[in-house]
């Protein structure tokens, strides 16, 4: 059985792969209008972020079955820093 805290993770990680799409969505946009190396910068930076959190998806899913709480917890901790840090930069963005 899956515990809380591996499916508050779970969460964490798939909200922060919504906001980077959100995110790459803006950029791509951006970088469509005016093409600069800073806006291709932000586009792969978002790219692998985004592939980051769906490979931790499946991952983390795997691991909820092996592992208990001592290992979620941290990822946890990683996933809602990530999170806010993403929620500031999509507030900066449309703004």
């Amino acid at each position: 059985m899956v515990s809380v805290v591996w499916l508050v993770d779970l969460v964490l990680a798939g909200a922060a792969g919504a906001l980077v799409a959100g995110l790459l969505f803006v950029y791509g946009r951006q970088v469509r209008a005016a093409p600069t190396p800073f806006g291709w910068g932000l586009v792969i930076f978002g790219v692998f972020l985004l592939l980051q959190n769906l490979v931790a998806l499946p991952v983390y899913w795997l691991w909820a079955q092996e592992y208990g709480p001592e290992l979620s917890l941290p990822l946890m901790g990683i996933h809602g820093a990530q999170v806010v840090g993403l929620l500031a930069l999509v507030w900066i963005t449309w703004e």
